[in-house]
């Protein structure tokens, strides 16, 4: 069965976010922060699949506040103002957001069949917990006692620590080797997990209601050429 054009993005969103999510710890460890260079390959993808599946203003959006925050990300000194990272890393973390809510959005769209709902849905789902690690990291930046290494005891402070919290947060796992000790990192952690188990409920019966829906279509178009 030939792909239809949505289907094949899906596919290439969602493969890229594996792949980034994947890659990008191992090829950056050590590393304090995400690289420009992946933060723009994320949120150029998430950009580009608002625009194409949900309209230009969506794709903008996301593009225009996304590189903006990468190239002050880009323009701050690493080592003397970390500080400097704050602001546009949550800039960083709402244009991740925007894509998020921009593609799951438009997944239940009339445009939307079938698998194509879910390569979405699922890319969406990660978004959300690279933009929730991108807020735990510049928490830490406001407090760097906000989150510690239970194995060491000491500060986490590596992209890939922030990163590993989100997604243990957001999947409810909780392995507890990365732990948020401030009010803040807890609050954040506290909405991540209620966002992580929200999301698939209310995402699972969209779907099935879709379905429905896409079914009930079909079968009055069949009815009608019947006729």
């Amino acid at each position: 069965m030939k792909l239809k054009p949505y289907d094949t993005h899906g596919k290439a969103l969602l493969i890229g976010l594996i792949l980034g999510i994947c890659v990008v710890p191992q090829a950056d460890y050590g590393a304090q922060f995400m690289r420009p260079i992946g933060a723009g390959v994320v949120v150029t993808m998430g950009g580009i699949e608002a625009w194409k599946v949900a309209g230009r203003t969506w794709g903008l959006s996301v593009l225009v506040l996304g590189w903006i925050s990468v190239a002050l990300v880009s323009l701050t000194s690493l080592g003397d103002t970390p500080g400097g990272h704050v602001v546009p890393g949550f800039m960083l973390a709402a244009a991740y957001i925007l894509a998020a809510v921009a593609v799951v959005r438009a997944a239940f769209g009339r445009r939307m069949h079938g698998a194509e709902r879910i390569y979405f849905g699922i890319s969406s789902y990660i978004m959300l917990g690279i933009a929730f690690g991108s807020v735990h990291q510049r928490v830490a930046l406001l407090d760097p006692a906000s989150y510690r290494l239970a194995t060491t005891g000491g500060e986490a402070t590596r992209w890939s620590d922030f990163l590993w919290l989100s997604f243990s947060t957001l999947t409810t796992a909780g392995f507890g080797d990365v732990v948020p000790v401030s009010n803040a990192a807890r609050m954040i952690s506290t909405l991540e997990a209620v966002t992580g188990v929200m999301f698939p409920a209310v995402f699972l019966a969209r779907l099935v209601t879709a379905a429905t829906e896409d079914d009930e279509r079909d079968e009055a178009a069949r009815t009608r050429d019947a006729k």
